[in-house]
């Protein structure tokens, strides 16, 4: 019940709830007429992609699928992984983002980000929803920030909503820590604020 609920407050910070209808089991979703997060993701996109390739990582399979619907109303060029991709299909999509220029952004479940993807094409990495785990988060965050990366800079984004789980996974990761692994002992959220908002490497 606590992951259930954790899960939840994290769909809302994302512009979303799901659902299970009660009287028939059908899994369902209410999605908010207004979502910031998922404005200011695609307007710094908007500004970016003319310029750089960049990384999207997210959480949820939902969240996924709205990201691609915007890149497509807006004529940005992609590839996408989802959670239980093939290897082949891994391979695909690298090859399309590092040689086809036209493919701009690399938008990735979290759950394979830390599978060694190398792309050090990218100069931007944008993190609409945040790996809970801090390994995980780490290795993602390696994929662009590689020995032999094309670019003297890289830029990392954090997208989040005040007062939610957002802010809390990032504290816990600024001292090293898994937040949902540490949840049942009733841990409280670091006071440090080191990692949150905006960071270039």
């Amino acid at each position: 019940e606590m992951r259930n609920s954790f899960l939840r407050m994290r769909q809302i910070s994302s512009g979303f709830l799901g659902y299970t209808n009660d009287e028939t089991g059908e899994r369902a979703k209410y999605v908010f007429p207004v979502n910031p997060k998922l404005d200011y993701l695609m307007d710094d996109l908007d500004t970016v992609v003319d310029q750089a390739k960049a990384i999207v990582f997210h959480e949820f399979i939902y969240s996924g699928d709205v990201i691609e619907r915007e890149l497509r109303d807006m004529g940005i060029g992609f590839v996408r992984i989802k959670a239980g991709a093939s290897e082949e299909e891994i391979d695909e999509a690298l090859a399309a983002f590092d040689r086809d220029d036209s493919k701009r952004v690399f938008l990735v479940n979290n759950a394979i980000g830390a599978m060694g993807l190398n792309l050090q094409v990218a100069q931007y990495t944008l993190y609409y929803e945040s790996p809970v785990s801090y390994i995980i988060r780490k290795q993602s965050e390696r994929r662009s920030r590689r020995q032999y990366s094309q670019h003297d800079t890289v830029f990392r984004y954090d997208y989040l909503v005040r007062g939610t789980e957002d802010e809390n996974i990032l504290a816990f990761h600024a001292e090293g820590e898994d937040l949902f692994a540490r949840i049942i002992e009733g841990i409280k959220r670091p006071t440090s604020k080191a990692g949150l908002g905006f960071e270039s490497d």
